[in-house]
């Protein structure tokens, strides 16, 4: 399982995060040891109408070689679960050579059915978090972004490769540095030198990994030179250069923390009153963030324990109010009457 880092390890240092386009088997099969063992986080951008399907649908999806057999649920559930985010890169990731047209010819109509369709599908297989999207083929628009916005808290983009600004200039349209086959070790460490001593957030975009070494082709990285990458992330210290997934970074140098609570639901079973935080996009608050709700009894006759796992035992009728113990932000407030 990975470590991600939490808002208390940002220091306005440096910070580099790797984005894999598609979800390609290899990225789980030959990526998630590699950052397992280096304990980086990452991003996965998944095509949701390829998933579970068989190489010859992975093939046709792109018309490349590199792409393989697509990821299966169990394998993006299991990503999850191990702390790598999952974001959504459409349903049918529409770019010229399959369709014809790239996403930026879509009406709007036909791009919110990629967004929510692509969102329905991560949801309904189980993964919790969906703050991200990128843009197929990187062509960004205007159009694009603005549609986003009700449904990610950023758009991730190619743009002018450069690294990103605190805060950034549009969390709608954060610029990557594209990685491809031929990419040497020696300009990818340039460029992360370039976000420590810049004290900026550098994006890695890339697609499929490979075993062979060398130059392979445009969509493909070596594993090999991946490896001496991390390595090379490795050797800086944290208070230099943070590594970590898009989601956690963008919260950071937005000052938003380690997560955000939109509205707080709260339940009853038997006399368990527990608390769930969602964030504006409807998205849980994990509790593994320090998400700890913060009980009292406003009025009535009621008897409060606080649980240690954060839930409220409760013996009574009246009403309780609940927010965050984390005094960093204010958070909305629900009343709830509770009968014994």
């Amino acid at each position: 399982m990975v470590l991600n880092p939490k808002f208390e390890d940002f220091i306005g240092q440096g910070m580099v995060s790797f984005s894999y386009d598609d979800g390609a088997m290899n990225n789980y099969d030959l990526g998630i040891p590699l950052h397992e063992e280096y304990n980086l986080p990452a991003t996965f951008n998944i095509i949701t109408s390829i998933v579970d399907g068989t190489l010859e649908q992975g093939a046709k999806a792109f018309a490349l070689d590199y792409f393989g057999m697509p990821i299966t649920r169990a394998q993006i559930i299991e990503m999850s679960n191990l702390g790598y985010e999952i974001a959504a890169h459409t349903h049918t990731h529409p770019i010229q050579h399959r369709q014809g047209r790239f996403l930026s010819d879509y009406t709007a109509e036909e791009v919110l059915y990629e967004y929510t369709t692509a969102n329905g599908l991560l949801r309904k297989w189980g993964i919790p978090r969906i703050e991200g999207f990128a843009v197929p083929g990187s062509k960004w628009t205007p159009t694009i972004a603005d549609l986003a916005k009700p449904h990610y808290r950023y758009v991730r983009s190619l743009g002018n490769r450069s690294v990103i600004p605190y805060p950034p200039t549009d969390p709608y349209n954060l610029p990557s540095f594209f990685v491809g086959g031929t990419t040497s070790v020696k300009v990818i460490k340039a460029k992360i030198d370039e976000a420590i001593s810049q004290k900026k957030w550098l994006i890695i975009m890339m697609h499929g990994l490979t075993k062979q070494t060398g130059n392979v082709q445009e969509y493909l990285y070596s594993t090999e030179r991946l490896e001496q990458i991390f390595q090379y992330i490795a050797s800086k210290p944290e208070e230099q250069l943070l590594a970590v997934n898009q989601q956690d970074a963008l919260r950071f140098i937005t000052n938003l923390g380690d997560f955000v609570v939109d509205k707080i639901s709260l339940s009853l079973s038997g006399k368990t009153l527990k608390a769930t935080g969602f964030d504006e996009y409807n998205n849980p608050v994990p509790t593994t963030r320090g998400f700890n709700p913060k009980w009292s009894v406003v009025n009535g006759d009621v008897t409060l324990t606080t649980n240690s796992d954060g839930s409220a035992s409760v013996l009574g009728k009246g009403t309780i109010r609940v927010k965050d113990a984390n005094n960093r932000k204010i958070y909305s407030k629900r009343n709830v009457n509770v009968v014994s």
